[in-house]
């Protein structure tokens, strides 16, 4: 399931990441503020310990998401240095 989640963000990245941009930044920056709140609740709470996309593979995918967005987002320009 991962592998294909993966697909699917790797999808959306090459072929809608500019969608993104049109959003206003407060709503850009709300979206990445909650998915990294979800990160940290999910990964580091203990709850649902092990492997697997219900357990933390949606943590990790929230993560990911937010990495790949610091690509092409000047919100995001401090991640990547």
């Amino acid at each position: 399931m991962e592998f294909l989640a993966g697909i699917f963000i790797a999808y959306l990245y090459l072929k809608h990441s500019h969608h993104l941009l049109k959003i206003k930044n407060e709503y850009r920056i709300l979206l990445y503020l909650t998915m990294a709140a979800f990160f940290f609740s999910h990964f580091f709470s203990g709850f649902n310990m092990g492997h697997g996309f219900n357990r933390k593979g949606l943590a990790a995918l929230c993560i990911f998401i937010i990495f790949l967005a610091a690509d092409f987002d000047p919100t995001l320009e401090n991640l990547k240095k």
